[in-house]
This record gives structure tokens, sequence and C-alpha cells, in this order.
């Protein structure tokens, strides 16, 4: 399937509008990009787009980086989390986004010399981003979510999502002296309601938001080795 999809991207243009939750699929002989779009140009590290960035940390000069694209990227070892001061893709500045840094890597895009860093989903949700794989470049056009203040889970909840319809959520982590970890939160606990809504009316993203409101305090409920419990968090920001 992964070959399948490779093989589609490269010969087609492939506009992905996270605003909308759309995908659209193109001609490249035919496709004229929008008004809106400023074009950058990208290389490939095995199939993966690579394109120039500016990072700068706090109080510090930009740097150039070569960024891989990459919005499945999720990582499996130790990560810390912080701000950096920008991000820079062609003439669009982010202010203070989150990075993530795993100091263990030793395999995947980052083992690469060439790699400076991984963009992923937090960045590309804030563009409808264009893969024009044919003509060597990817299109960025900034939607209502551009300006937006980048947050993160103030929780310390890390949530797997379970069932048929991944409308089960089970927790997997708990970060030690974090606002779950305080409140009494537990690997494996169910979480079967946020504020009294039925958690199966949600989904991981939408979960994932309550849990950015730094400050808030919400009541969950929990099923924990057969018990219904009922637990008040506080959220605190964090980062």
């Amino acid at each position: 399937m992964a070959f399948l999809a490779t093989i589609v991207i490269s010969r087609l243009v492939v506009s992905v509008d996270y605003e909308k939750q759309q995908i659209a699929f193109r001609d490249p002989l035919t496709f004229v990009p929008g008004e809106r779009a400023t074009a950058l140009p990208i290389t490939f590290l095995r199939n993966i787009p690579v394109l120039h960035a500016k990072i700068a940390l706090p109080g510090r000069a930009p740097v150039d980086a070569e960024c891989a694209v990459d919005s499945g990227a999720d990582g499996e070892t130790k990560e810390y989390a912080g701000r950096i001061a920008s991000l820079q893709l062609g003439p669009y500045v982010l202010r203070e986004p989150i990075a993530t840094f795993s100091p263990e890597e030793q395999g995947g895009l980052l083992a690469s010399s060439d790699i400076g860093a991984i963009l992923g989903g937090r960045i590309l949700k804030r563009f409808t981003v264009t893969f024009d794989y044919p003509h060597h470049r990817m299109l960025l056009e900034p939607n209502g979510q551009f300006s937006e203040p980048f947050r993160v889970n103030e929780s310390g909840l890390s949530l797997l999502a379970k069932g048929p319809d991944f409308h089960r959520f089970e927790v997997d982590g708990v970060e030690p002296n974090s606002p779950a970890d305080v409140a009494g939160m537990k690997v494996g606990d169910l979480l079967t309601a946020i504020d009294g809504r039925p958690a199966g009316e949600l989904d991981l993203q939408k979960i994932d938001e309550i849990l950015q409101q730094g400050g808030q305090t919400i009541s969950l409920t929990v099923l924990r080795n057969g018990r219904r419990l009922k637990i008040s968090l506080t959220l605190r920001e964090r980062i």
C-alpha cells in the first residue's frame, strides 16, 4: 500500500487542505497553483520531500536547516518538548512553535546528517499543502489557523484510540509530576467521559484540544479495574 501511495503521489499533484480535511488529486500537465500559494523547491530523501527552512532558538539568530516533511511523524524515542523562537518556510514565519527533541535518536530520518528537523502535522495543518512531485516543489497556502498560537497537551496524559471505530480511549502514559499524575490518573485507565460528555462522541484531536486549555479544571470519568471513577484534572501551562 505504501509503495502504491508513493507511485500515485509521484505522478500526480496532491493537495491537502487540513482546514477542510480534504485531499484533491490533479493532473500535473494542467495544474495551476492558486494565487495565494507560494512554491518552495524540494529535494527527496527516501521518497520523503525535503525543503529549506530557517530555525531560530530563543535569543539566537536564525540558522539554515533542511527539513523533512512527514505528516505522519510521531517518533517512538524519548522526547523533550519546548518552544523555539521561530520557524520560517519561504516568506512564512511561524512564531514560537512547539518542537520536540530526541536526544537518543539513532535511526530514522534524524539519523541522517542531511536532515536538521522533521516538519509534522502541527506545522502543516496551518496551510493547504500541495505536493507537486513532478515539478519538484511544494506549495504552501496559509489557512485560518496560520496565526493561532501553538498549544500543547497540558495534562501529561498519553492516550491510545482503540476499538473498531477508534473511539475507545485508553491511557498508555502518565508523565511524572504532571497534572494527570497529581490527579491520580493511571496507565490502563479507560476514559469514558469528559465534563459529562461521553468520550465516544469525541476523537483524539478533539480530546487533545480540550487538554490544551491551561488553567482550566476538567472532570474526567474513567473505568479502572471494573470501577467507575471521577477525577478532577487541573491543567497548567508547562511549556
